[in-house]
């Protein structure tokens, strides 16, 4: 372009366009080269792989899950959300101790503790929804996996504990 300019077979107004088309061009390449490599901002595991090699990504485009490449998800630590009664939201407090039940661990229990409670219930249902933090860093839980929870309202040291089913007549044991 440089000899074109100088021998007079383009203009300085055509050169100077061309040669900032040239440094724009030149510059979104480079933009490109070192951003090519998408990092995550935590360890994880991916879930779901929305957009395939070669297929055109915009962060305009919306799909079910927004403008995405793939879902990739921490579970070191997992939160259980269950509703809970106006009969019972009262006696639960943030920070009272969780224990989880899987199905596919049957004789395994899990530990977590109130994360939130909401004071407002659920239009619809009349229920308050609660959160359990859940550690996890065993990986045996996954997302959205359907498990039951006890909440621990009430502790007593030094008591004395006997079978449910040794109970007879609701004040009798056997």
């Amino acid at each position: 372009m440089h000899a074109l300019k100088e021998n007079g077979s383009i203009d300085e107004q055509t050169f100077d366009q061309v040669e900032a088309g040239y440094k724009s061009a030149k510059a979104g390449y480079e933009f490109m080269l070192a951003n090519k490599e998408i990092k995550a901002p935590f360890d994880g595991f991916i879930t779901a792989k929305l957009k395939n090699e070669g297929e055109v990504f915009s962060q305009m485009s919306m799909g079910p899950t927004g403008p995405a490449i793939l879902r990739l998800v921490n579970i070191d630590t997992l939160k259980a959300k269950i509703q809970v009664s106006d009969v019972d939201v009262n006696k639960i407090k943030k920070g009272a101790k969780a224990i989880i039940f899987a199905d596919n661990f049957p004789d395994k229990k899990f530990y977590g503790e109130v994360s939130f409670l909401s004071q407002e219930a659920d239009m619809m249902s009349g229920t308050f929804t609660c959160e359990i933090t859940i550690n996890n860093k065993n990986h045996l839980l996954k997302p959205f996996q359907f498990v039951k929870v006890k909440i621990i309202i009430a502790e007593k040291n030094n008591t004395l504990v006997v079978p449910q089913n040794a109970v007879v007549n609701n004040n009798e044991i056997f």
